[in-house]
């Protein structure tokens, strides 16, 4: 993802085989392997309880160029 073009996170789903476990072997929450979760579908934002407003976000589909890098 990048952001004001910087890039933020970069995260490959298909390294979640396992359910409730990280790549790193590190445990997580979920029931399910993330490489098995919806790739489509609507887009949400998590709330933590802080003001915050967005204006103008532009979501576009990724080629496989800017996947690689």
């Amino acid at each position: 993802m990048v952001l004001n073009g910087q890039r933020v996170i970069d995260m490959d789903l298909d390294a979640w085989t396992e359910p409730k476990k990280n790549p790193d072997g590190t445990p997580n929450q979920f029931f399910r392997a993330l490489k098995d979760f919806g790739r489509r579908g609507h887009v949400g934002f998590q709330d933590h309880g802080l003001l915050i407003g967005d204006r103008n976000l532009r979501i576009r589909p990724l080629d496989a160029a800017d996947i690689r890098r």
